[in-house]
This record gives C-alpha cells, sequence and structure tokens, in this order.
C-alpha cells in the first residue's frame, strides 16, 4: 500500500508540474528504481531475507550485542575523551539556563539534541552488471558505524567506528537481492576512523572539517554518508518556479511537495521533496524504516523522498571526454544523456517528530546509472548503488565532544576531485588527473605505487615482442595493453617521459620490423595519444632533434588537437571551394535554417541566371525535404515548406549539388547524416570541388566518422599537367598549347584551309591558362591530413629521381592509436570518457576505447625495362616490361572495448562490466609480378610468406564480461584472476569446417561459435529493407543484442597441397579477348582457367561472344568442371534523327545464348537463352507537347534538333522483352537455388505479384519471361512461365536510373541513354546545325541564316600560356569544323579541318543512297554501309574512321581529336569529347554548361541578336555570299557585353558592359574592351628597367588615346619582373591590344614609383 501511496503522490507532482523533467522517459519509468525489483518491493533490504534479518549483522553474535560498543564501556562513558575538563563543564555556556536546555530555540528546531549520542549502522553496496543480458554482478558491501554528537549550535563531531568492506563477485537473482555471509568475506576498510566536524547552519549541512591526514577518497566516502543526513525540512534555498512553496509548518500532518537547491556527494543539484505521513501499518510490517519507534507513541512518522535533478546543477560533477559539443544533450551527467545513459538518484528519509523538531530514524539513498556499453545497444548494462543509515541507538552523552585535529575545512558536500602533483597543468586537468589516478592516495605521485619508467618500458617491450606475431595478437590482448600505455603515459613528468624515451628509442637505421623499432613505436604513438602537457612537451622534442620526422611526425602532430584532454579551439574541418556562393550553400544546409530562409533560396532559382548556383539550392532542398530521423526532422519539414517553391528544370550532375541523406534505427540507437557536396566545372565533367562528410549517431552522441575534400582550380588543367608527366602521352592537352617550329613548317600556307588563316581571320580572344592551383583534405578515423599542390608541385615529380634498381623497404609505420566511439571498421582516435560520483562517494567512470593496430612491413624490388632511373627527368617515361617482388606482411587490428564500472581507491580495484569486440585482418603475402605492356600479359603469384606455418587470417570475436582489475597491476581484463565471461547459453552454438582443399589445394579452417539465433530467410530480407544500405557501411558490427561469440578464419599449412598461386591475365590484340588463368602450385596443382572474346563492328548489326571456363581440381576424387557459352546478339541499326524514318521502322533486337557444363564422365547439362526485344510503337511515351514541336521543326527543314532527337529516340526503345530459358540435365542443387532466388524476388514483390500453380501450358525444361513497360516507361509487368507453374508481377515500380537501361535501344549503349538522367544530355551533347535554326552544345536554339557563306560551327580555343600567343594553337590537335548553304538553301557543306587534312562532305555527286559525297584532301573517298573505313595518321593512329548509316547518313569519327559527326546532306550532327568543355568558339556555343554564354564573339562579346552573333563566325576572306558580311559588320560596331553573371538582387540585368568589368580575375581581365567613350581608363603599365621588363600586377589608371592627364599622383606600383624574351613581348603586346593581366599570382617583384593620372581630359 505504501508503494501506491507513493505513485499517487509522484502522479500527483508530475500532473501538477506539466511538461517537466519526470514526463516521457524520465527516472520514474522503465526499469526505474520504483518498478519491479526497487527497493521498496520485494526482496529489499528492509524485507524478507534483507540484511537486518535471519542472521544479519543485527542478530546473534552481531557487533551490536554483547560487549559491543553500545554498552558498558563504550567511548562516550567512563574515562572517556568527554569528560575531565572538557569545554562542557564547569561554567561553560552550556550549563544553567543556557539557550540549549528545556523548551529554549535551539532544541524546538534541530534534528540534533546537546548531549545526545546518535549511532547509526552504515551499509552500502555498490555493483555493475550488464543486467539486461546477465545477472552476473561484481561490486562491494560496506558497513560501518556511524557516531554523532552536537558540539555547538553549528557543529555536529561525527566518526566511524568498525569500519569493514567486502568484495563480491556472483550471480543475484536482482541487484538489491540479500547475499548471505557465507558468501562474503569481510575486510577491514582503511578508514582513519578519525572525528570529523560536520558544519550546520540553519538546520542543514553546509560543510565539513576532517584531519588534512585524512585521504581525499575517504573525504568523499564521508561526504557520502553525511549527505544521508541533509534534510531540508523548512523549504530553504528554494528554486525559482511559479508553484514552488515553502512547507506549511502547521501541527497537521505534513503533505508537501517542494524544490529546493541542495548540496550532496553527487552534486549542488534542484531536488524535489515529498514530504508525507509514513502510514502505521507500513512500519508495523517494516519496523526497519523507523527502529527506535513505538507504534503507541504520539509523534508523527514522516516519510521523506528527495528526487535529484541532475538536469539542474549549479554544481555538476560529471565529467566527459570526448564527446563533442553537437550531440543530442548539453552535458553528459543530466539524468537522460540522449538514448545511451540514463540516471537517478533518490533517498528516502524516516523522520519522527515533527517538520521542526525530529529524529532521523533512517535514510537509503539509491543511485542508478542505466546505459549502452556500445552506446548503440538496446540492451543496458547498469552500476547501482545505495547507502542505508538506520538508528540504532539514542542515548545520553557525557562530557565533551573531541575535537578535529589538524583541521582541513570542506566548503560543501560536494565530490572533491583531486590534482596530481606530477602534472604541470593541475588546475586545468583536475577531474581528469584524478579519474586517472582514482587508485591512489590524497597527495601521493603514482610512483608511490609504482614505477612508471620501468612499467613503461615494460609494457611497451611487451608489445612489440607479441606484434612480432600478429596471430597471437587478440588473444595476447596487445591493444588493451596499448591502452593502459597510454593512460600510463597520461600521469608521467616530462622528466619521466624523457627518461622512457631515451631508454626505447630505436633510430630508423634499424631493421624496422624488429622487437626494438616496434616497442618504440608503441611507446611514440602511445605519448602522441596521451593528450597531456608532458606528452606534448616530449612530442616536441622529439621532432626538434628529429627523432621523429617526417610522415611520423606529421601523423602525430595530427594527433594533438583530438587528443588533449583540456578543450581546444575547434578545428573547422570543412572544405572551402572559392566558388563562395555555392559553398554557402552547402554551409547553410549544415545550420538547420528556418522555412522562411528556404523558401526564398527556393524563389531565388527562378531568378538567378547562374545554373551552378540554382543546381545546389534545388538539390540540397531536394534532398533535405527527404530526410529521416529525428533529429533531422526539423529540417525536413522546413525543406517541404520550400520544395515547391524551386526552379522547375533539372540540372544534371555536372552541376553543383548537394546531397543530404539521414538515417535513424527503428531497433538500435544509432543512424547517420551524410552530405555529400561538389561544384561543377566549366571546362570538365568532373567536378572541380568534391566535398564528403559523414557523422554518426550512437546513442545521442554525435560522431564525426570520416570526412574529405578536394578542389581544384581547373580539373582540364590538372589532368594536362598529370599527363604531360607519363612519357610522350598524344593525348595530352597540354601539346595543344605546345607551337613548335616543325608544326608551323609542316602546314601549307598556301592552302586556303590552312588553320592558322582561320584562326587569324576569327582572332579569337581566349583567356590566359591561370596557375593551377588544388588542394586534399581528409579526416578519416586516425589521419587528418591537408595537402596543397599547384603545377609545379606536379611538375617536380619527374626531376625526383626514382631509383628503380633498388630494394625498396616499405614500413608504413606502426600506427597504434587509441579509439572510441568507433566500431571495428575505421582507425579512430577520438576516446570518450565519462564520469561522476554515485550515493557512497565512489567514483562512477564508462569508457569506451578503441586501440587499433596498422601495420605494413616488408621488402619489395622493382625492376624496369627501359630503365626508369636513366630517364631524362622531365617526364617519367612508361616502361615495356615491369618485374616487381614483395614480401608484405599486412595487419589491421582493432579492439572495441566498452566497460561500466566504478573504482575503489582504498584498495586500487576497478569493477567492470564491458563488452570486448576484437577485429582483426593479417595478410602475410609473398608476391612476384611481371607486367609485359608491350604484350599484354601480366603474371602473379601470391603464396603466404612461410607456406610451411598456420596463418590465422581473419578474427573476430565478441565477449561480455566481469571483473575485478587490479589498476596497479597494469594488466588487460582478461589476465585478471577474477575475470569472468557471460554466457547466454550455457553452451555456445559451435561449427568447424575445412574448406578449399579440395577445389584448390590451399586449405582454410573456420571455426565458429555463437550465441545468438540462427533467422530465417524472410527475416533476414526483411530486415535488409529497414534499413540503410549504407548502414553495412558506416556500423559493420553493429548488432543489437550482447552475447559471446568467436569466429576465425586460419590458413591450415598441414592441410594444404598446394603452396602457391599463378595468376595469368593477357589481352588479345586483334578482337577484345581475355585470358584468366590461376594455376595452384604444390606437390599437386589444381586450376582455373577462363577465356572470353567479343567481336562487333558499327557496320554489322551483329554482335558475337565466346566464353570458356575449366577447372581441374588437384585431388582425383574431385570431378572436372568444363563451362562454355556461346552468344550472339542482332541490333539493326535505326535513325534517330528523323522522327518520320524511325516512327516506320520495327527492328527487332535479339540474343540467344547456349551455355554447356560438364563434369568429367558426367552428361552435358545444357542452358539454352533465347532474348527478344520487341518496339511497341503504340506505346511511346512521348508527350503530344514533344511531337507537336517536333513535327513544326521538320516542316521547316530543321531535323535532328532536341525535341525530334529525343521522340525519335524513344520510338525505337524495345520496350517489350521475350525472354526464355530452355535446360537439361541441370544438377538438383542448381534447380533448387534458382528457387530460392524465385522465393526471394516473390516475398519483395509481394504486393505486385500473383501465382497460377494450375497453369494449362505444358512447359517441360523450359522457363519463359515476358517483360513490357508501360507506356510511362516508370513501371514494369513481368511474366514467368514455368514447369511448376506461372507468375505475374503488375506495375512494379522502377527507379529513374534504371527506367534508362529496360527499354534497350539499338544504336545508343547503357551510360548514353543514363546520360539525360544524370547529366541532363551533357556527358554526350549534340550540337545540330539544321536548316534555318542551329542547337548548341548547352541546348540553346536559334535561328540561323548562311547563305553560301563558310561560318565555323566549332574551333578549338585553347587557354593560352602567358608566354604563347593565344592565336597559335599546335596543328596536330587543332580542329575546325564548318559549314554553309548549298546552292539548294535547304541543303548544308560541311568541311573538317585538323592540321593540314580537310574532309569535305557535300550533299551531290556520291555513290551513297542518298547521292552524298565525301573528299578527303580533295580526293574522292568511297564509303558503304557494309565497310568501316579507316585512315591513319603517320604514326600508325586511326586518323578517321567513316561508314554510312543504315538511313544513307554519313558517319564520321576523329578518335585522336574526340569528335564525332552524322552528315546527311541537310543536318549536321556534332558531338564532342566532354574534354573541349570550355575551350571551343562557334555557331555550337561555348560548351560551359551555362547557355547564358553561348552567343560569345571571337572576341568574347556576348550578343543578343542571333543573327550577329552567326555572322562574327562567318570567314568572309573567301567567296562570301549572303546576309553575313553585313551582319559581322553590324557585329563588330555593336555594343560589347560579357558574361561576368552577377548573382541576383546584385543589380543584375542580364548582362554587363566589359568597361566596368572589375579587376577580380584574369579571366575577366584578358578581354579586348571599347574605352572610346571614355577617356579615364584601366590598363598595366609597362616599365623597362634594362635588363628587366616589369609589369604592373593589375591595371592601374590611365588616359585613352585621344585624351591627356589632367591631374597626376605619385604611386608606389607593385611589379612582376621577366628578363626580355618572347614571353615578356607577348606580354607587351597583350597589354598594347587593350588587355587587363592580373599577374597577382605571378608574384610581386618589386614596388616601382611612378606618377599616375589622376583625371583625363579629351583632347
Amino acid at each position: 500500500m505504501d508503494d501506491i501511496f507513493l505513485s499517487c503522490r509522484l502522479r500527483t507532482i508530475i500532473e501538477y508540474e506539466g511538461d517537466s523533467e519526470y514526463d516521457g522517459d524520465s527516472e520514474y519509468e522503465g526499469d526505474s528504481e520504483y518498478d519491479g525489483d526497487s527497493e521498496y518491493e520485494g526482496d529489499s533490504e528492509y524485507e524478507g531475507g534483507s540484511e537486518y534479518e535471519g542472521d544479519s549483522e543485527y542478530e546473534g553474535d552481531s557487533e551490536y550485542e554483547g560487549d559491543s560498543e553500545y554498552e558498558g564501556d563504550s567511548e562516550y562513558e567512563g574515562d572517556s575523551e568527554y569528560e575531565g575538563d572538557s569545554e562542557y563543564k564547569g561554567d561553560s555556556e552550556y550549563k544553567g539556563d543556557n539557550k540549549y536546555d528545556g523548551d529554549s530555540e535551539y532544541d524546538g528546531d534541530t534534528a540534533w539534541k546537546i548531549n545526545k549520542e546518535y549511532k547509526y549502522s552504515v551499509t552500502g553496496r555498490t555493483l555493475t552488471a550488464l543486467h539486461q543480458v546477465s545477472n552476473q554482478y561484481a561490486g562491494i558491501l560496506i558497513k560501518a558505524t556511524l557516531s554523532l554528537r552536537l558540539r555547538s549550535p553549528n557543529s555536529l563531531i561525527a566518526k566511524i567506528s568498525k569500519p569493514q568492506y567486502a568484495s563480491i563477485h556472483t550471480k543475484l537473482p536482482g541487484w538489491s537481492a540479500p547475499i548471505p555471509d557465507r558468501e562474503t568475506h569481510w575486510n577491514q576498510l582503511p578508514l582513519s576512523e578519525k572525528p570529523w566536524e560536520i558544519k550546520l547552519k540553519d538546520g542543514l549541512i553546509d560543510g565539513m572539517t576532517v584531519s588534512r591526514t585524512v585521504p581525499n577518497w575517504e573525504v568523499n566516502i564521508l561526504k557520502g554518508i553525511a549527505s544521508q543526513l541533509q534534510v531540508n525540512t523548512q523549504g530553504k534555498h528554494l528554486t525559482n518556479r511559479t508553484w514552488n512553496q515553502k512547507p506549511s509548518q502547521s501541527a497537521g500532518s505534513p503533505n508537501e511537495v517542494y524544490r529546493v537547491m541542495e548540496d550532496t556527494v553527487t552534486g549542488e543539484c534542484e531536488v524535489l521533496y515529498d514530504v508525507s505521513p509514513l502510514p502505521a501499518y507500513v512500519l508495523q510490517s517494516q519496523p526497519e524504516l523507523a527502529p527506535l519507534f513505538n507504534l503507541g507513541d504520539k509523534e508523527q512518522i514522516i516519510d521523506v523522498v528527495k528526487s535529484q535533478n541532475f538536469s539542474k546543477c549549479d554544481q555538476r560533477l560529471d565529467f566527459q571526454f570526448g564527446i563533442d559539443g553537437i550531440s543530442d544533450f548539453k552535458h553528459v551527467g543530466e539524468n537522460k544523456a540522449g538514448n545511451f545513459l540514463s540516471r537517478s538518484a533518490v533517498s528516502r528519509t524516516v523522520l519522527t517528530g515533527s517538520l521542526k523538531e525530529y529524529v532521523i530514524q533512517s535514510s537509503v539513498a539509491t543511485n542508478k546509472v542505466i546505459l549502452s556499453p556500445m552506446f548503440y545497444n538496446e540492451q543496458k548494462g547498469m552500476i547501482f548503488s545505495r547507502l542505508n543509515l538506520t538508528l540504532v541507538s539514542w542515548s545520553s552523552a557525557f562530557g565533551s565532544p573531541p575535537s578535529v585535529s589538524d583541521p582541513r575545512k570542506e566548503d560543501d558536500l560536494t565530490y572533491s576531485y583531486e590534482s596530481s602533483e606530477n602534472n604541470a597543468y593541475q588546475k586545468e586537468w583536475e577531474k581528469e588527473d584524478s579519474l586517472l589516478e582514482l587508485s591512489l592516495e590524497s597527495g601521493r605521485p603514482i610512483s608511490s605505487k609504482i614505477n612508471p619508467v620501468e612499467a613503461v618500458r615494460k609494457i611497451a617491450s611487451e608489445i612489440g615482442s607479441e606484434l612480432q606475431y600478429p596471430d597471437a595478437i587478440p588473444k595476447e590482448n596487445t591493444l588493451a595493453k596499448f591502452t593502459i600505455l597510454t593512460r600510463l603515459v597520461q600521469v608521467m613528468s616530462a622528466k619521466q617521459l624523457k627518461e622512457a624515451g631515451r631508454s626505447l628509442y630505436t633510430p630508423s637505421s634499424k631493421p624496422s620490423s624488429s622487437r626494438a623499432s616496434n616497442t618504440w613505436k608503441a611507446f611514440r604513438d602511445a605519448v602522441g595519444e596521451a593528450g597531456t602537457g608532458p606528452a606534448l612537451v616530449t612530442l616536441k622534442e622529439w621532432i626538434m632533434s628529429k627523432k621523429v620526422r617526417g610522415e611520423d611526425a606529421a601523423e602525430l602532430v595530427s594527433s594533438l588537437p583530438r587528443a588533449a584532454l583540456t578543450p581546444t579551439p575547434e578545428y573547422l574541418n570543412e572544405f572551402f571551394p572559392h566558388e563562395l556562393r555555392c559553398a554557402a550553400v552547402f554551409l547553410i544546409m549544415k545550420a538547420q535554417p528556418p522555412a522562411d530562409m528556404l523558401q526564398r533560396m527556393a524563389e531565388l532559382t527562378n531568378e538567378d541566371p547562374h545554373p551552378q548556383v540554382n543546381a545546389a539550392v534545388k538539390s540540397a532542398i531536394e534532398s533535405a525535404a527527404n530526410l529521416q530521423g529525428p533529429w533531422t526532422l526539423p529540417l525536413a519539414l522546413n525543406a517541404k515548406a520550400a520544395v515547391h517553391l524551386l526552379n522547375p528544370e533539372n540540372y544534371g550532375s555536372q552541376y553543383t549539388r548537394s546531397s543530404l541523406r539521414s538515417y535513424a534505427s527503428d531497433k538500435l540507437n544509432l543512424g547517420f547524416e551524410q552530405q555529400v557536396d561538389h561544384i561543377g566545372s566549366d571546362d570538365h565533367i568532373v567536378p572541380r570541388a568534391l566535398l564528403f562528410n559523414v557523422r554518426r549517431r550512437l546513442g545521442g552522441v554525435n560522431d564525426p566518422y570520416m570526412s574529405f575534400g578536394a578542389m581544384t582550380s581547373s580539373v582540364d588543367d590538372l589532368l594536362d599537367v598529370l599527363l604531360n608527366q607519363i612519357g610522350e602521352n598524344e593525348y595530352s592537352d597540354q601539346l595543344r598549347h605546345l607551337y613548335s617550329e616543325e608544326n608551323q613548317d609542316s602546314e601549307n600556307p598556301d592552302s586556303s584551309w590552312n588553320l592558322n588563316k582561320i584562326g587569324s581571320e576569327l582572332n579569337i580572344k581566349t583567356l590566359m591558362v591561370e596557375q593551377l592551383e588544388g588542394n586534399i583534405l581528409f579526416q578519416l578515423a586516425a589521419s587528418e591530413r591537408f595537402f596543397a599542390f599547384d603545377n609545379h608541385t606536379i611538375e617536380a615529380i619527374p626531376s625526383s629521381k626514382y631509383e628503380f634498381k633498388w630494394s625498396i623497404k616499405v614500413d608504413i609505420h606502426l600506427l597504434l592509436i587509441r579509439v572510441s566511439c568507433r566500431l571495428c571498421l575505421s582507425m579512430e582516435t577520438k576516446a570518450v570518457t565519462v564520469g561522476f560520483p554515485n550515493v557512497m562517494g565512489l567514483p562512477f567512470l564508462f569508457t569506451f576505447n578503441t586501440p587499433t593496430l596498422l601495420q605494413i612491413g616488408g621488402e619489395a624490388r622493382i625492376r624496369t625495362h627501359p630503365d626508369l632511373a636513366q630517364g631524362s627527368g622531365s617526364s617519367i617515361p612508361i616502361p615495356g616490361v615491369v618485374n616487381a617482388s614483395a614480401d608484405v606482411h599486412f595487419v589491421y587490428s582493432t579492439k572495441i572495448e566498452g566497460q561500466i564500472g566504478f573504482v575503489t581507491p582504498f584498495d586500487h580495484r576497478q569493477y567492470v562490466a564491458a563488452v570486448d569486440k576484437n577485429t582483426q585482418l593479417n595478410l602475410p603475402i609473398s608476391a612476384s609480378v611481371d607486367v609485359d605492356i608491350e604484350n599484354a600479359k601480366i603474371q602473379a603469384t601470391f603464396s603466404p610468406i612461410n607456406s610451411e606455418r598456420d596463418y590465422q587470417i581473419f578474427h573476430c570475436s565478441s565477449k561480455p564480461y566481469t571483473t575485478k582489475h587490479d589498476i596497479i597491476n597494469l594488466k588487460p581484463h582478461n589476465q585478471d584472476s577474477d575475470y569472468h565471461k557471460i554466457h547466454v547459453l550455457k553452451e555456445p552454438r559451435q561449427q568447424q569446417a575445412i574448406f578449399g582443399a579440395n577445389s584448390t589445394g590451399m586449405a582454410f579452417r573456420l571455426n565458429y561459435k555463437n550465441e545468438k539465433e540462427f533467422n530465417s530467410t524472410s527475416w533476414i530480407v526483411e530486415e535488409a529493407k529497414k534499413q540503410d544500405p549504407l548502414v553495412l557501411l558506416y556500423f559493420p558490427w553493429a548488432d543489437d543484442t550482447i552475447q559471446y561469440s568467436n569466429v576465425s578464419l586460419t590458413y591450415d599449412a598441414r592441410r594444404s597441397s598446394t603452396k602457391a598461386v599463378k595468376f595469368t591475365v593477357a589481352f588479345g590484340s586483334s578482337a577484345m579477348v581475355v585470358d584468366v588463368s590461376a594455376e595452384f602450385q604444390g606437390h599437386e596443382k589444381a586450376y582455373f582457367i577462363a577465356t572470353a572474346a567479343v567481336a562487333s563492328s558499327p557496320v554489322d548489326e551483329k554482335a558475337r561472344a565466346l566464353f570458356f571456363f575449366s577447372h581441374q581440381p588437384p585431388s582425383s576424387s574431385e570431378k572436372p568442371l568444363q563451362a562454355y557459352l556461346v552468344a550472339e546478339s542482332k541490333n539493326p541499326q535505326v535513325s534517330w534523327m528523323d522522327f518520320n524514318k524511325a516512327i516506320r521502322e520495327d527492328p527487332k533486337s535479339s540474343f540467344n545464348a547456349q551455355l554447356n557444363l560438364k563434369e568429367w564422365n558426367e552428361t552435358d547439362s545444357q542452358i539454352v537463352v533465347n532474348w527478344n526485344r520487341v518496339t511497341n510503337v503504340a506505346g511511346s511515351s512521348s508527350t503530344p507537347q514533344w511531337l507537336s514541336i517536333c513535327e513544326s521543326q521538320m516542316n521547316e527543314g530543321n531535323y535532328g534538333l532536341p525535341a525530334c532527337r529525343n521522340v525519335s529516340i524513344e520510338a525505337n526503345y524495345r520496350d517489350r522483352l521475350e525472354f526464355s530459358v530452355h535446360y537439361e540435365n541441370l544438377p538438383t542443387d542448381l534447380k533448387n537455388w534458382t528457387y530460392k532466388a524465385y522465393q526471394i524476388a516473390r516475398y519483395l514483390g509481394y504486393n505486385y505479384m500473383g501465382e497460377n500453380i494450375f497453369a494449362s501450358h505444358n512447359l517441360k525444361e523450359k522457363v519463359a519471361f515476358e517483360g513490357n513497360l508501360n507506356p510511362s516507361l516508370r513501371a514494369i509487368n513481368v511474366t514467368i512461365k514455368s514447369p511448376i507453374g506461372d507468375a505475374e508481377f503488375i506495375d512494379v515500380p522502377l527507379s529513374p536510373y534504371v527506367v534508362p537501361l529496360l527499354p534497350v535501344h539499338p544504336t545508343m549503349g547503357s551510360l548514353e541513354r543514363l546520360s539525360p538522367v544524370l547529366f541532363s544530355d551533357q556527358l554526350y551533347p549534340y550540337c545540330v546545325v539544321g536548316k534555318s535554326a542551329a542547337n548548341t552544345f548547352d541546348n540553346k536554339t536559334y535561328p540561323i541564316q548562311l547563305g553560301k557563306c563558310w561560318h565555323v560551327m566549332m574551333k578549338y580555343a585553347p587557354k593560352y600560356m602567358p608566354e604563347e600567343s593565344s592565336e597559335k594553337i599546335d596543328p596536330s590537335v587543332d580542329v575546325v569544323v564548318m559549314t554553309r548553304d548549298n546552292s539548294s538553301s535547304s541543303q548544308k557543306d560541311l568541311k573538317i579541318v585538323t592540321g593540314d587534312d580537310v574532309v569535305e562532305l557535300t550533299p551531290s555527286g556520291g555513290s551513297t543512297k542518298m547521292g552524298l559525297e565525301v573528299k578527303v584532301n580533295e580526293r574522292p573517298l568511297e564509303i558503304s554501309s557494309s565497310n568501316l573505313t579507316e585512315i591513319y595518321n603517320p604514326n600508325g593512329d586511326i586518323w578517321l574512321q567513316i561508314f554510312e548509316l543504315a538511313s544513307g547518313s554519313i558517319s564520321l569519327t576523329y578518335p585522336l581529336h574526340g569528335i564525332y559527326l552524322i552528315y546527311d546532306g541537310k543536318t549536321i550532327t556534332l558531338k564532342a569529347n566532354h574534354t573541349y568543355r570550355g575551350e571551343v568558339r562557334g555557331l555550337c556555343g561555348t560548351f560551359t554548361g551555362e547557355p547564358v554564354s553561348d552567343f560569345k564573339t571571337p572576341n568574347n562579346c556576348i550578343m543578343k541578336q542571333p543573327e550577329l552573333f552567326v555572322a562574327s563566325y562567318a570567314l568572309t576572306h573567301e567567296s562570301c555570299q549572303g546576309p553575313a558580311p553585313e551582319y559581322k559588320k553590324r557585329a563588330q560596331e555593336a555594343n560589347c557585353t560579357n558574361d561576368d553573371v552577377k548573382p541576383w538582387g546584385s543589380q543584375y540585368s542580364g548582362q554587363s558592359q566589359v568597361s566596368s568589368s572589375s579587376e577580380s580575375s584574369e579571366s575577366s581581365e584578358n578581354s579586348v574592351e571599347d574605352q572610346s567613350k571614355s577617356c579615364s581608363v584601366l590598363a598595366n603599365k609597362v616599365f623597362d628597367e634594362g635588363n628587366m621588363i616589369c609589369i604592373s600586377v593589375r591595371p592601374q589608371p590611365a588616359c585613352a588615346s585621344d585624351c591627356s592627364p589632367s591631374k597626376m599622383q605619385e604611386k608606389n606600383v607593385p611589379v612582376h619582373c621577366l628578363s626580355p624574351g618572347s614571353a615578356a613581348n607577348h606580354m607587351i603586346k597583350q597589354v598594347k591590344k587593350g588587355a587587363r593581366l592580373n599577374l597577382a599570382r605571378k608574384g610581386v617583384s618589386k614596388s616601382l614609383r611612378s606618377s599616375l593620372p589622376v583625371q583625363c581630359v579629351r583632347d
């Protein structure tokens, strides 16, 4: 009934408070102390077999009977210290009618009376366990006697006597279950038993005074005991709450609820008081609640229940390290920290008397910490602590209470942390060091218990030895030893570290895999992970003295920010590209922007002309709207409010994008947030900046898992520079910038179509190449790196002479690092430690550590022919033959250990309940590789380093356990004598298997032990559907249960008949042929051989493939296996430029294959596949709108424009698939596996399927499939017919990325069909010129009127180097495509110029179906649809491939130049490689992905009128008839505007005058401007310094040619100087032409004094 009464009281409080901290999952719900087996129910210590009943300490021969201290000559009787000349005798103020006698004010207002002695029994227990896994507990019990006497109104003298403790490690039915004395062994608790003073103020405890000799840990235990006496019945220090009020002092039964601030050993926090009368029947059944109260007495029995609110504290005593500030909680010591930790502290005090005058009969405090040992587990662990004071005597006392000798004052009851005396940073690290030295006595350094230098040497040496044999790392617990080593380093002084380092240091000249070297590296990395001041000083000394250098030093320095134990400034680990607007979008999305901001951003996508910014905003908001998980819900809702305001245009992946993704597990307390951002390039399909960032959520703790960023100023320039370093690569774009004299001489200057003449007439003003710059930033587990580079960095690579004759001794340094908040996948360095005191004054400690080892050691030798060491140094030549051999031992080992426990400093013990997970990959490989590049052959042989011994290749285990650990012992937990594993089952499931011995001759032994239940296939599939697939990547070992498991894979040398495997790969030269073989070598041999060949031709509608496979096992008992496959496909050519032709064509695609399987002396198993794809014209998905546009364009004579091209392609989609499989003599196992695959498909698609097991057809050994795409191409219908029945899947939805792949097109590959979805047709963009309209690469359509005048469709216009001319391009890479109207205005002539070669196509005079004529260098060329004509250049490379399509059009491909054309006499379609992006000019636009800049003329002006833009690319030096000459003249006179796109809202008007262009970049300053309308202009100033030519770094004020300065001013002008020569002359020429040069990146040589005009007037 008392429990019901208590529940009602609590419910009243909760309802009264509304949304207080007791709502939801507060400490009063779930498995709190008020539920289940709480201290108020069942077998609590006050009931049943409690410690007060039976043979407890209070019965029989207990300490309270016989000659106990409570009888006879007790310490307060006879000649005790309280008699004699004490201050309370004689004429003291306490005699006579002093204020303490009678009804004095003091007597009526306190729990303590003068001349009275109170004796309390003190009992307590603290236990730790994984209580939801097993009932195995470890912990301590304590008992003692507390004596109290009032010394003065503000002083209470206390004394502890007969303190004892018992250590337990056993199974209990519950945390509060009684423990029989026969299972306990009581020891003396080493308390000093000296008197100590409790300070009182207004009846409350206000502090303590203890002797200076009392150690700090004892003071904390005394504070825990004193905290039980802290009872605030008067409502002092009320907290500021609207309903809070002082308790009533009326004489009636007290019923009060109020909150006060109160200090106890667990902190100074808000405490909820619930005061109520205790019913008499409760006391009758539980007399231990008030043992000295008689039921007949008239005094009231008052029940005071206190609950501590750790979320509101003035002094919070929790310590946390390794948890950042972006988690779901502010402080880990609150009542709830995310989902991984909850904490409660409730005490119950029983008083007799009134609220003003009372006696404390008993007081019990219960403290629980429940948390997930791995952060995410549903199964929890617990620390339970209870301290009980029960009044056993209350008698008169005589004499004076003792005084405290050598007193030391404690200002309050809160737990005090102790500083280490050997740490120079005591104040900053006070809490941290005390948690690390909890086992030490007060004020004594660690050297008082152990010699830290010797201990470090010993542990490091053990680690060094064990690393010699990686197989034993999990068994020897090597990584746990590294954690101990790091902890030991953390409490050492700089002097001690220096001494240890002096003895352990091993020079780098010693063998890297030796024991001494490994010992030094273990110690070195432990110092790097320590994060203390002395460790930092030591690291600095090592780096300065060159003991640590290079990459090792960088690794250690990078660990400092995350390892520092004191708070450090937060490092910005995000990546900032210089495209600030796009970067701003990425950062805004991380800041949880409100809905109105996102709506404004969305609206601006309809106004902003910059597609990169629009694409960034759109992708970010759309992906944010689909976020999942409670922590991203606000952002998702805000994004959904803005998503419908976005620009409806679809931007391809080549534009800037921001992709947000999140996931929260329904079952586990884990999830992740992923952000992938990239900024698109204007010169390549590859983005110029990429950022990838993942944050994991583990039980509410935010964990920065990994991040990567990379950027470059130009992707195209970066590839050019890289390729230029590798031999003489003709594909390198750098060659396009090299114009040699030989190339000039090779051109025919008299040719009408000389490339130089075309370039001179157009006079295209291209941009100067900027300095190539870039950087790479990554943070992956332990490593954080930032690399910056430029073109000089890359160009210096070949000059670093590599010695390829040498023997490379590889030793990627031993990386031992401590990791926390991580599962067994990554190398991390973040440690998590959580600590706070419990009610007994003992420190609770939770640690989560993952020590990780990455070791790569060995020796490698490389030889090349020709010898690369003899290279010129300007490039790295590609060798013809490479021979390499290596012995490499790769070891990756990691341990995850989550420990829940507490420390007893008096005996250096740590009581722990923990989960220990180990994962190791051990690969000892001896390899030799021979690469024959000339003959396209690779051979590689692999074997174990020692093939005669066993190697444990893989190990993974999980071991929950409890232990009593001696901290001073410095051993891993599994070496404790009291280490107990936790088993859920009595016997784990075990399995051992040997595999590989029969098939390959190499035997591997698999050992498996696990306690987890195996689940059905349907459960696995259902779980897979629920989870994001990335969970397997980010949480590979996450498990919802805690259980024992042990899995290992071992190479078994004894059972292995083969000792090495030799792989051979050869490539054929004529057709696409690949031969692969694997030979297992030993006294018995095994073979695997496979050959594949594919042949196809663009002029043949058929393609063929062959495949052969053979397996010869090592043992004659195993049957050999052979398989061969013959396949043929047919894809007829169709028209995809003319919709009228495409709609009339109905070709049928087919695929036929036959697979034969044969085991030796067995009948062949045969599978025959027939596959037909049929076009369903009636189901065309083309919308009437597109069809209407296409018909209109075709009526105007314009074919191949986007509308017609799209509907033509769709008309030829094969949207029906017929697929049949015939089989004979298939093994039963293969049939069963096939049916299981069908079962999974049926389970996944149960919403869409139906079955008919009574089908009327009679299929025997045949399965038929039919698939039909619905008209929208968004779903598919699949029918399966088999001998056992039919199945049908109706309207199965398809991903937009799958849709383009299913309706196979006869002339378009998979990537080409995906291009519209992924890249908005920008992966393979087309430029089309028709009769009266053209369409650019960037999909801008405009009208044209060419006349009989050659116009440039596309000309290669690369950036130029400062020392070169923009007009001169290497002819070997230059290309010009031109067109004009034929004599018939509906037809077009085509001319392609590459170097000295000219290909001309005209619509008549030829022998093709359409009469098209082809001339190569003025000589006719015969072509046909049945033969592919290939023309080679002098180097033997294919220069041109040309043939006739089935439609009569002509296909031309220039492999070296990367262009492809289709010509039918009326329409020209041009496709260019993406390496041309941003480096072409002509009617096809600029190919930058931004249509706004397509109308750019040769002199960089943006035309508004299409006819002026078209005429600017007319070649009028030859015969030119038509409107071009007039329009070209008007274009030259028109106002020139550039493409400097301004952001929306910045007075953007669609275009800007060049004359007003800023000097922000070289790109915008190299344009020729029309400055005739202004007197004041900007121009670079040239200084002739004799032996140097100096040019101002930036343009300076100047006067136009027809103006003069009216006012001058002296100024220092920064200049860049260079020697006289071609480069200087070129720059001077550019300045004279009006170009503005920004030379800041080239560097400032000096400053020169010059007079500059302030004002100019016209002459």
